[in-house]
């Protein structure tokens, strides 16, 4: 059984080379990625979810209650396996102090906003 690697990929090659943290990067090699998807409530954030890793789109979303998950798998140069670990985070206030701790350990976020409602942008 392979051992999941939490790593950031930081070289444009991907040729068999050592990267800064000592893991050797080669053909097959698997990636695993925390990205938050984060901003307020009814910006969208579920439906960017659902049509990026699922295809999927609806006009009816029920708010999200702390947090929901989707993975998308993508297929780099040569063989080399990224997996995007996408945290929907919900944007209601009285969720404020729990959603935090989903943030250890992301290695990135993707802030939304309804660029319809400016009290969104200033939210991010």
């Amino acid at each position: 059984m392979r051992r999941k690697k939490w790593m950031t990929l930081t070289k444009s090659s991907f040729q068999p080379s050592t990267s800064s943290n000592g893991y050797v990067t080669s053909p097959n090699d698997q990636f695993l990625f925390k990205i938050l998807i984060i901003g307020d409530v009814g910006t969208g954030k579920s439906s960017i979810v659902q049509r990026y890793a699922h295809n999927l789109f609806t006009q009816h979303y029920k708010a999200t209650v702390g947090v929901d998950f989707a993975t998308r798998t993508l297929l780099w140069n040569d063989g080399i396996t990224l997996r995007l670990q996408l945290w929907d985070i919900s944007g209601q206030d009285r969720f404020s102090n729990m959603t935090r701790v989903y943030y250890k350990d992301a290695h990135g976020a993707l802030i939304v906003f309804d660029c319809t409602r400016q009290n969104t942008y200033d939210g991010a």
